[in-house]
């Protein structure tokens, strides 16, 4: 089953370890509408509210348009969503500020070669 809301088309979610469940979204148009020139796929977890919804749209519309693979990092660490979901719901929901928070841990994390959820279990 698929479907299709603004560019995004989720496909049947999968199951992985139990009552999680994942969907593949292809995202294949920007914000404003226009065709990408390469579409995006992003592995989530199916949302079980309208949070879980908005926070997903959040990250992505965050990403789309300036660096994609950091949308993959965020849904990717249980560390990084909660960072998004920190400034989504109790700060400003500012797409900049979490751009300029992802993408720091990003480049930590890179540069110590460890995952975000890894740096956090070991501190």
């Amino acid at each position: 089953m698929k479907n299709k809301v603004r560019g995004v088309e989720a496909t049947s979610p999968e199951a992985r370890g139990g009552s999680v469940k994942m969907q593949n979204l292809i995202i294949t148009k920007s914000l404003l509408g226009r065709k990408l020139k390469k579409p995006l796929v992003l592995k989530v977890l199916e949302p079980q509210c309208a949070a879980d919804l908005k926070l997903q749209h959040f990250v992505i519309e965050t990403f789309l348009s300036r660096m994609p693979a950091l949308a993959q990092f965020t849904f990717d660490n249980s560390s990084t969503i909660k960072i998004a979901r920190y400034l989504l719901f109790h700060r400003t929901a500012s797409r900049d500020c979490l751009f300029d928070y992802i993408y720091s841990v990003h480049r930590f994390c890179n540069w110590a070669h460890i995952q975000p959820d890894q740096l956090v279990k070991n501190a």
